[in-house]
């Protein structure tokens, strides 16, 4: 009889121990972590953060694709005074500015007188007196440069860095020898349409201006037509503010 009662009891406890290891097998596991919705909102958030992370702007990236070339249009004043960067003229370039800058060609490129070229730029133009940008693979248009837009305070800007040009005064005599420009050699309008070029070279930029802006405008049809390459019109005495001189 106790031999009975001892099986019997043996039997009831591999039962109650087969029962409880099918329950630890449907339960999760000591090492797991229990569903708590605080941490499926973090995994959530971690998520959304590397999805953010992924499709964000990748700064290094985003200044490859701002520094790719871009082209622009420019005409050399000639090389400045001290370094190997050239003094030029913009017609066009990715910033839209129209006026002098300093080019530095990273290349082998280089520019002759009066030409009009086609380069390429990396996009970065300092916001220096006068702007200063990088370029490369300057080729050479068939087109003319179209005269230069300046005015009287480009002209300060262009003596600081070189000296190759020439600024006439296409006023009369008298009223050139009431005051001009320090520099400026006299060549009346009159003068020019009569053909006369006194010492007038098609090697440098020519800067002209009479008392209003009119006489120096006519002179510059003139001699572009004459085939001097790089004229420019800097208007009327009137509006130069600086001193004068009676020499």
């Amino acid at each position: 009889m106790k031999h009975r009662i001892s099986r019997m009891s043996l039997t009831l406890l591999l039962v109650l121990f087969v029962t409880f290891l099918s329950a630890c097998a449907q339960s999760p596991s000591a090492g797991s972590s229990s569903e708590d919705p605080k941490s499926d909102e973090a995994e959530l958030e971690a998520g959304s953060g590397a999805e953010q992370e992924d499709s964000a702007v990748d700064p290094e990236a985003d200044a490859e694709a701002g520094s790719e070339n871009r082209e622009l249009k420019l005409v050399s004043l000639g090389k400045i005074k001290h370094g190997e960067a050239y003094l030029v003229y913009l017609y066009a370039n990715p910033d839209s500015y129209q006026g002098l800058a300093l080019a530095q060609f990273a290349d082998d490129s280089v520019l002759e007188f009066g030409k009009l070229y086609r380069a390429q730029t990396d996009g970065i133009m300092t916001r220096s007196i006068p702007p200063q940008l990088g370029a490369t693979d300057a080729e050479v248009l068939e087109a003319r440069p179209a005269a230069l837009d300046l005015e009287f305070s480009d002209l300060v800007l262009i003596k600081s860095f070189s000296s190759d040009f020439q600024l006439i005064d296409v006023r009369t005599p008298a009223e050139y020898e009431s005051g001009h420009i320090k520099g400026a050699s006299l060549l009346p309008l009159q003068e020019i349409q009569n053909g006369e070029r006194g010492d007038l070279q098609k090697d440098l930029p020519i800067f002209l201006y009479c008392r209003s802006g009119n006489r120096s405008g006519q002179a510059l049809e003139i001699l572009a037509e004459d085939g001097y390459p790089l004229l420019a019109n800097l208007g009327g005495i009137k509006d130069y503010h600086g001193d004068l001189s009676q020499d």
